[in-house]
């Protein structure tokens, strides 16, 4: 069964940020700007606060404490370097934060923002639970589209996919293949038994990565899901594929 996000599994489960951040994306939706910053800081703020052991979610974004957020960052962030984009993150969140006081940000400005915040969310929710599986990040996207990240959930998405292409590779002995999983897998995986759909899932997949990059602001929930789709399809299919000790 195709999962929604109104059908996730128990095992990817709602936290107060997500429900924080699916607020936020309301109000925006609403043109409530400065209250949709306000949310979406609040959720960084309650994912910090779990990350750091604390369970202090602050309903008005004027108690909120950025100095407890910006301590607690900087050691997530020095546990991932190596990867700049965190450190994005963290002052999107701090944008949202200035933005619920001053109002400056327009629509699209805080929209990329959020996207900036479930991806915060993402990195606490790895620091804690590191994804084992394809299907772990496939419920994740899911959960992001929940959430209105369609950008993110295109990502993660496509991280599901490159992350059994190189299962796939790697159990199949093709060590020659360096990046471009999944385009040159495809290419591999037409040529299997009931291989012939794999092309088309591959670009599916690839058509909603490149819109999320391309156009994030005009990213249209059936582009993602189609996408996801093509993506469970692609996850299924290579998993049938690979040796059960190589598992996906």
């Amino acid at each position: 069964m195709t999962m929604t996000a109104d059908t996730l599994p128990q095992s990817a489960p709602v936290t107060e940020s997500d429900a924080r951040l699916r607020r936020a994306r309301e109000l925006l939706d609403a043109g409530r700007l400065a209250l949709a910053s306000a949310a979406g800081w609040q959720a960084a703020l309650s994912a910090m606060a779990a990350h750091a052991g604390r369970d202090d979610g602050v309903d008005d974004v004027t108690g909120c404490d950025e100095t407890d957020f910006k301590e607690t960052a900087r050691r997530l962030l020095k546990d991932h370097r190596g990867n700049d984009s965190p450190s994005e993150w963290v002052f999107s969140a701090l944008a949202l934060a200035d933005n619920a006081k001053f109002d400056w940000l327009g629509r699209d400005g805080i929209s990329r923002r959020l996207d900036d915040v479930q991806r915060l969310l993402i990195l606490v929710q790895d620091a804690a639970h590191p994804p084992r599986r394809a299907d772990d990040l496939l419920r994740r996207a899911w959960q992001c589209v929940g959430n209105g990240s369609l950008a993110v959930a295109a990502e993660q998405g496509y991280a599901a996919v490159n992350y059994v292409a190189k299962t796939y590779a790697a159990a199949m002995g093709y060590d020659r293949i360096r990046s471009n999983w999944l385009d040159q897998v495809s290419h591999l995986l037409m040529q299997e038994p009931g291989g012939q759909d794999a092309g088309a899932w591959s670009i599916t997949v690839d058509v909603m990565l490149e819109s999320a990059y391309d156009s994030p602001g005009c990213l249209y929930p059936d582009v993602v899901g189609n996408g996801l789709q093509a993506a469970e399809s692609l996850v299924s299919f290579i998993a049938a594929l690979v040796p059960p000790q190589s598992a996906c």
